[in-house]
């Protein structure tokens, strides 16, 4: 009889402790996921351009009056270094590297700046600030 009710006690506190082992694994799993959103801020409601979206913006942008660039200077690649969401305006406030096609004796030109994007629909809009 002993042995029998030493046996069901011995399976309740191992039973109980892989429980808990579980519990512990869920409860530090939640943590961990908790703190990722919470670190991404708001990129995960207000994702940013990625450096195809911002050529493709950019390109856009040149056609603009305001944009003025040398006329040699044709934009082939974009570095999104950083970005910030803005409430007002509305929009992402980017630093970019500007990447020239090369040319003759200077080679490729990086050009920093800092724009404003705007997600439109399907696309995006750049503007300068």
């Amino acid at each position: 009889m002993m042995l029998i009710l030493f046996k069901i006690i011995f399976t309740f506190v191992v039973h109980f402790i892989t429980v808990a082992k579980k519990l512990k694994r869920f409860c530090f799993k939640i943590f961990t996921i908790t703190l990722i959103f919470a670190f991404q801020g708001c990129s995960l409601i207000h994702p940013a351009p990625n450096d195809k979206d911002a050529l493709s913006a950019i390109r856009t942008l040149m056609g603009d009056d305001l944009f003025h660039l040398p006329d040699n200077f044709i934009v082939s690649e974009v570095n999104v270094i950083s970005c910030k969401w803005q409430e007002s305006p509305q929009g992402h406030v980017c630093n970019v590297n500007l990447i020239s096609a090369e040319m003759p004796l200077l080679g490729a030109i990086k050009v920093p700046m800092q724009l404003r994007f705007v997600k439109k629909e399907d696309h995006w809009k750049a503007f300068i600030l």
